[in-house]
């Protein structure tokens, strides 16, 4: 049977039809992915689900494909509890496959496109993968030893001979619904297995972040990361329809925000300040834009009165981790001023946190610093045949789960990051978070962007060391900004070296790859890095 995706010309998009009048409430503990989807394509069937590069797929569209889908896989042999690995870019495809696991109970992995053929292939051996679909770019990366579907060569033709009948198996809230690889800011990637159940309490949040049916959501993040993922899940289930990009690409997206009167985004604050950097960013028209949600790193104060200014569209900051099935906590538009600027937010209602000792695990009192620990059934319960790093992410009961990161809660509830547990300087004596020392570098007027490490010293066990971004037209030297670091920082904590760099190494969610730069500094040095 032939294809029935709808392809327009380049550029342009389809104009989403008017969805039912309907507010989705999802059971989060009876939830099932496809079930939401065979609802919108009963519902409005002819409403926009997914476009990418000019192509659109409805939602009666998506839900036919998820059914020939799932039983071409039954008949390759896949079964409950397989892995279905995906290489690719953003793309429809994506949530085909996705959600046709999900219907015979089988789980998506995602693999990093960036990542290399071995790469990927380790990761294909230790999540078991039996089929991999990727598109033609990828097509290589695959393992060889496995069944491959090639999107835009033979993936079409294979889906579309299969029927699109219900499979037997119904779809369970305890199931593994998809499997994603840390981005491997530690470098060593495990995967995370996240259940229906998780997801069904993320998409709660379709509200908060003005997903409803009749929205444009832009979708810049990658899909083989928990970011990019979320953030289109929550828009489809809440009936809204997703734009999806290849890749960031800031020209790209503020086109089409005016084009296709994008009404929600989420980007790093990063590919914030990039959108912002574009020429003639100050002069288009934004009226579509209802919410522009940011994670992965805090945003400065420069960088969010810019953003104000150009965009007058309400920010809000998201907080999580893959573990977490991604946001937990999220700070509200009208709380971004003064103090609270510093802070994450608030956590979910479903949510729990706590501050404990890292050492003792003890509970620590308001405004005390420690590690975060989350209590939430949107948590993921285990790593992929990996025990050991299970126990110790949900340590005793496996109740709470430990993020390795520190902060703190103050009186009101509000969440303040200090940085990664691992990330902490010890100097002379004194600990350091290095985004305490971001934070005021980053507001140097010639400084794009920094990271701060700690580097060996003979004297003081580690120096406090900057790595510096600086800004196009600007020029700046080591002495001059450790001279200004004097009336912002406290003496222990100013930086003592400062190296300057072409760009930060980042993954594709924006978040800066620190041990890449401490490699060739602690290499040797009998400490991990």
């Amino acid at each position: 049977m032939p294809s029935t995706a709808k392809r327009l010309p380049e550029g342009e998009t389809m104009t989403p039809q008017p969805m039912k009048p309907k507010t989705a409430v999802h059971d989060p503990t009876t939830f099932d992915p496809v079930a939401v989807i065979r609802e919108l394509a009963q519902d409005s069937p002819d409403a926009a689900a997914l476009t990418a590069a000019g192509r659109t797929v409805t939602y009666a569209q998506l839900f036919e494909r998820v059914l020939r889908v799932a039983n071409g896989l039954t008949s390759c042999g896949v079964e409950e509890g397989d892995r279905v690995g995906y290489i690719g870019r953003n793309l429809p495809e994506f949530f085909e496959v996705l959600l046709a696991c999900a219907r015979i109970g089988a789980v998506m992995a995602p693999f990093n496109w960036r990542l290399t053929a071995s790469d990927i292939a380790e990761l294909a051996i230790d999540a078991g993968v039996r089929v991999v679909v990727t598109d033609r770019e990828f097509a290589t990366a695959a393992p060889p030893a496995t069944f491959k579907l090639t999107i835009g060569f033979d993936y079409d033709l294979w889906r579309d001979q299969w029927p699109a009948i219900e499979p037997d198996r119904a779809p369970h809230p305890s199931d593994h619904f998809i499997q994603f690889y840390t981005s491997g800011t530690t470098g060593l990637p495990k995967g995370v297995v996240v259940r229906n159940r998780n997801i069904g309490y993320l998409a709660q949040t379709a509200r908060g972040w003005q997903m409803h049916p009749g929205a444009n959501v832009a979708v810049a993040m990658p899909l083989f990361h928990m970011g990019g993922s979320a953030w289109a899940l929550v828009a489809l289930f809440a009936g809204a329809h997703c734009v999806l990009f290849s890749e960031f690409n800031p020209l790209a997206l503020l086109d089409s925000i005016e084009r296709d009167q994008i009404s929600t985004i989420l980007v790093a604050p990063a590919m914030l300040q990039m959108m912002l950097d574009t020429p003639g960013a100050d002069k288009r028209d934004y009226s579509s834009l209802a919410l522009i949600a940011y994670g992965a790193a805090p945003i400065t104060g420069p960088l969010l009165r810019r953003a104000l200014s150009v965009f007058e569209a309400p920010l809000m900051q998201l907080f999580g981790l893959t573990e977490t099935t991604g946001c937990i906590v999220q700070l509200e538009p009208e709380e971004h001023h003064d103090h609270l600027l510093a802070s994450v937010g608030k956590a979910l209602p479903w949510v729990d946190i706590e501050i404990r000792d890292p050492i003792t695990q003890l509970t620590l009192s308001a405004g005390q610093f420690g590690e975060i620990w989350v209590r939430s059934a949107q948590c993921a319960e285990e790593y992929w045949r990996r025990p050991d790093a299970t126990a110790e992410l949900r340590p005793g009961d496996g109740t709470w789960l430990r993020t390795g990161d520190a902060g703190h809660l103050d009186e009101e509830g509000y969440l303040f990051i200090t940085d990664r547990i691992k990330d902490m300087i010890i100097t002379g004596g004194e600990n350091v978070y290095p985004a305490e020392v971001e934070k005021v570098l980053a507001e140097h007027p010639a400084i794009a962007d920094v990271a701060v490490i700690g580097t060996p010293d003979e004297t003081w066990g580690e120096a406090v060391t900057a790595f510096v971004v600086v800004r196009d037209g600007y020029s700046l030297a080591e002495d001059e900004l450790i001279e200004w670091a004097r009336s912002q920082i406290a003496g222990f904590r100013r930086p003592r070296r400062v190296q300057f760099i072409e760009q930060l190494p980042r993954n594709p969610s924006g978040k800066v790859l620190k041990y890449e730069i401490r490699r060739p500094y602690w290499e040797g040095q009998g400490r991990r890095i």
